[in-house]
Formats: C-alpha cells, sequence, structure tokens
C-alpha cells in the first residue's frame, strides 16, 4: 500500500488520520445545508444507541475507527487507494452499521446505517 513520507507511523504501522471527522459526526458540521443535515441525523443516529458526545465517546469512536482501520476483514470494497470498510459499532442501547471510506489512512466519509435501540 502506498504510504506519503508525511503519514503518522507508530511501530512501523500507518496510523488512521481521522481528522475532524468526530466533529461532523457529533453533529458539529460547518458549510452547506446538506452537510449540517447529515451531521445532525449522525448524532441522533448515536444518541439512540445512547452514545453522546463527550470525551469518552471521542476516545470510544477514535479506537473503533483505528481497529476498523487495522482490521483487513472490514474491507468491503477497494478502487486503488480508496477502500471502503464496514463495522458494527454497539452502544449502551444498540448498535450501527459504520461504512467508512479511506483514502489511504485518511477517514473521508461516514454513514451510519440503522435505527439503533
Amino acid at each position: 500500500m502506498y504510504q506519503p513520507e508525511n503519514n503518522r507511523q507508530i511501530n512501523g504501522n500507518l496510523e488512521p488520520e481521522i481528522g475532524r471527522k468526530l466533529d461532523y459526526i457529533f453533529g458539529k458540521a460547518t458549510g452547506r445545508l446538506h452537510n449540517l443535515e447529515r451531521s445532525l441525523s449522525m448524532l441522533k443516529a448515536l444518541e439512540r444507541i445512547g452514545i453522546h458526545d463527550t470525551s469518552t465517546s471521542r476516545i470510544y469512536l477514535t479506537k473503533h475507527f483505528q481497529q476498523v482501520f487495522h482490521n483487513p476483514d472490514s474491507i468491503s470494497s477497494q478502487n486503488g487507494n480508496w477502500v471502503k470498510r464496514e463495522s458494527l459499532l454497539a452502544g449502551p442501547r444498540g448498535f450501527l452499521k459504520v461504512e467508512s471510506t479511506w483514502n489511504d489512512n485518511k477517514l473521508i466519509t461516514v454513514v451510519l446505517k440503522g435505527t439503533g435501540g
């Protein structure tokens, strides 16, 4: 897999770059109305399964995306450096299917599916 020199590595492993996606997932999008609506929809989905915007939840989601990134079984499709991964996110009140799209190690998009609860 292509590894640009500026990508962070730990113990020789390429680490995922999540950037500000957690802000987006927790309803803090900016910009176009479509982005705002989608961001709030994801926040509501997370809240339905009992995940709220707290530092603990942000750590939990960060670890979730790190595990997904390093799990070759999570790959559902690949096109060059673009990889779509699927995972199941567990909350205290239910589960959501997560589809994440990555370009090399950078998290590009997240889609939450399911109703939880």
